[in-house]
């Protein structure tokens, strides 16, 4: 026989004086219990933190909002490719008097990812971070190019003149 919801009884949660909503929990309880099989599991609530992004904000406290996701992001992208690629890319966008500059940064790492996607292929599309790259930061033409040579295999006019000439 099911349980009629029981209005008058409070929470079964020890130290809840909240009202009864189901299961004996109140609302609170009931979603947490739903949610994670335990009535006492508290997780905060949003979304989590990045430990890397903090980092950067602690480095960087004079840089603008826009400027820490800009270089956040590219860290990421690079990291995502792998092969010590943040760390070269960080190396290419230091000037030579020690400062930082994010848009050579984002350059490098287009860079990096249009070869990261020669190389790989479309599966090199499969992951959202590159992908969000392709979508947002590529131009129109690198966009239009790469699509061309990882949908249609088409290839540039320089492997052309390459395939042209071996079979010469």
């Amino acid at each position: 026989m099911r349980d009629m919801k029981n209005t008058s009884q409070g929470c079964t949660v020890a130290g809840c004086g909240s009202p009864h909503a189901a299961r004996g929990y109140c609302r609170t309880h009931y979603s947490r219990w739903l949610r994670h099989g335990d009535p006492l599991v508290v997780k905060p609530v949003g979304r989590r933190t990045d430990s890397n992004l903090a980092m950067v904000r602690d480095l960087f406290r004079e840089w603008g909002s826009t400027t820490i996701s800009r270089h956040h992001a590219a860290i990421r992208v690079l990291g995502t490719i792998g092969d010590g690629a943040p760390s070269e890319g960080v190396l290419a966008a230091t000037r030579a008097n020690g400062s930082f500059n994010v848009a050579a940064l984002e350059r490098f790492t287009t860079q990096r990812v249009i070869e990261y996607c020669n190389n790989i292929g479309r599966d090199a599309l499969a992951d959202k971070l590159i992908l969000r790259w392709v979508r947002t930061r590529l131009t129109e033409d690198q966009r239009a190019m790469l699509v061309a040579r990882l949908f249609f295999e088409v290839g540039t006019d320089e492997e052309d003149e390459e395939d042209e000439a071996k079979e010469a």
